[in-house]
């Protein structure tokens, strides 16, 4: 009987076990991820889940468009229905590699591979805002999507970028925008590691 009972609690313990997996103990909690920078991650790094271009549904408000470069971390170019655009993502900025007159900043190098490795990973879509179709010089301003997730919003969530470049409000997607940019701050992601590099104006601290 005694043999029967500890049999019993020694089953009843595993099965605790199974379903309450010991925690991390090192002490470290990680940061909640999003479902939108788990799909861009399996994808980067494991090749899986990539979006088939005839199942992907364009919604009405977006255009398919073709990458032809990246120039930075906030810029694309692509072609548009036959021609050459330049498009600046909307509401977002990252630090500047080859702006002229300005040295490369922190960041910038890595803003420019984390935007290039999401535009080459999927179809590629872009949407205007009402009013603020292009800038002072002549660029295309969007947002811009692959296979439906917003870059903006993933360079935000991962700290490549600020929300800034608002020109003529209001904007539909500045709120939400401004929510993704808190979660990178509160963890102190990427641009957000260093005090007083992330400013009103831009950014401040160029690489050695």
């Amino acid at each position: 009987m005694k043999k029967r009972i500890v049999g019993g609690a020694i089953l009843a313990a595993a099965a605790l076990l199974a379903f309450h997996p010991r925690q991390n103990m090192t002490g470290e909690t990680k940061p909640v991820v999003s479902i939108q920078q788990d799909d861009f991650h399996s994808r980067d790094f494991l090749g899986e889940g990539k979006i088939q271009e005839a199942d992907l549904v364009i919604p009405n408000d977006q255009v398919p468009i073709t990458l032809v470069e990246t120039i930075d971390g906030d810029t694309i170019k692509v072609k548009i229905k036959g021609k050459i655009e330049t498009v600046r993502y909307l509401l977002v900025d990252t630090p500047e590699s080859k702006k002229p007159g300005m040295c490369v900043q922190l960041y910038a190098k890595e803003a420019f591979l984390r935007n290039n490795q999401l535009v080459r990973n999927g179809s590629l879509t872009m949407e205007f805002e009402r009013g603020n179709t292009k800038d002072s010089y002549g660029r295309l301003l969007a947002y811009v999507y692959v296979d439906g997730i917003s870059v903006q919003e993933t360079l935000l969530k991962e700290g490549f970028a600020r929300v800034a470049y608002i020109i003529d409000p209001p904007y539909k997607f500045l709120r939400q925008y401004r929510s993704v940019e808190n979660f990178a701050k509160r963890n102190s992601v990427n641009i957000w590691r260093r005090l007083d590099f992330v400013t009103n104006r831009g950014f401040v601290g160029c690489v050695p």
